[in-house]
This record gives C-alpha cells, sequence and structure tokens, in this order.
C-alpha cells in the first residue's frame, strides 16, 4: 500500500510539474488529482492533502469517486437506502455511509481550501426487480447525493452503470425501472 501511494505521488507530481511548466496560462491552470483508489478513506485522501499542501497551489483540485455502501449499491440483500447495511448496527445505513464518506472528504479537502469533484458517483447494480434496488429508493439515493454535494461544495459527476439514464430516449434523458 506504501508503495502503491509513493508511486501515485510520483505520477500526480510529474504531471503537474508538465502542465506548470509548459507555458501559456498553464501555470494557473486547475489540476485535478485522485486520492489512492479514488477512495474517501482517510488512509487514501490524507496522503493527497499532504501533497497538494505541501505544493502550496490554490489551483489543484482533489477527486473521489463514490458509490455507497457495495451491500447496498451492488444489490447484495440490501436494498433499501434506509436499511440497515450490517448486523453489528441498526443505524447504519446507506444514507450514514455517505454522511460520513462526505464529511470526511469536506474535512479533509474542503475546509482546507481545497476543491473537490467526486468524479464518478452512481450505484453499481445493473438489475432491477424487488431483490434489487427499487426506482424509488434508487432516487431517495440519488437525491440526497445532490444535497449532499451541495451542501460541502463538491462538483457531482454522476456515473452511470447503464441502469439509471434511459438511453433510447432520444428526447429525454429519464431513470428507467
Amino acid at each position: 500500500e506504501e508503495l502503491k501511494q509513493e508511486k501515485l505521488d510520483m505520477i500526480n507530481l510529474a504531471s503537474y510539474e508538465v502542465i506548470r511548466n509548459s507555458g501559456g496560462k498553464n501555470n494557473t491552470r486547475m489540476i485535478v488529482m485522485p486520492t489512492m483508489d479514488t477512495n474517501h478513506e482517510p488512509q487514501k485522501s490524507n496522503p493527497l492533502y499532504e501533497l497538494i499542501d505541501g505544493l502550496n497551489d490554490e489551483n489543484i483540485i482533489a477527486t473521489i469517486h463514490y458509490y455507497s455502501e457495495y451491500v447496498y449499491s451492488a444489490n447484495l440483500g440490501i436494498t433499501g437506502f434506509d436499511e440497515p447495511l450490517y448486523d453489528w448496527s441498526n443505524e447504519y445505513t446507506a444514507r450514514v455511509a455517505a454522511e460520513d464518506a462526505f464529511d470526511i472528504v469536506y474535512n479533509t479537502f474542503t475546509q482546507n481550501g481545497i476543491g473537490v469533484v467526486v468524479g464518478e458517483w452512481g450505484l453499481l447494480g445493473y438489475d432491477a426487480g424487488n431483490e434489487c434496488n427499487q426506482l424509488g429508493e434508487e432516487l431517495k439515493y440519488y437525491d440526497y447525493i445532490n444535497y449532499l454535494g451541495e451542501e460541502r461544495g463538491f462538483s457531482l459527476m454522476f456515473w452511470d452503470n447503464g441502469s439509471g439514464i434511459d438511453r433510447l430516449d432520444k428526447d429525454l434523458l429519464i431513470l428507467q425501472n
């Protein structure tokens, strides 16, 4: 894991140097740098914060991806957005997991003056049916992630795996059931 982080830091720094030293307006161009595995957890986001902080450059943005807790996101038995995710807690839901994740990112980056792009977010499950996330539960998730992003000042990029947007409808982008 440590070697992986060192390699990511080297790539981020090399890209930074190439962009900043290539002339034109690139000396102030916004640069987006990912956390390790584009993960929000502190052990993945803290090293990126330290790297960005050390560069003392206000034009760097951090990026993560967010697909909720896998047991909800991938339709692995938990289909309700506010349904407990694990046996060890009746309080830990996909909603709480999203709040926790966005709080970590906010406290690590935004609160310290570093912008955040959630470069991918969505759900991992492809299926439809009663045993899967029903449309209403998905809509709760989508609505809440948008709310959290706006509240914390993140830019969000929805990543649809094919179950959310009807690509056959040429006039409207609507959610499928």
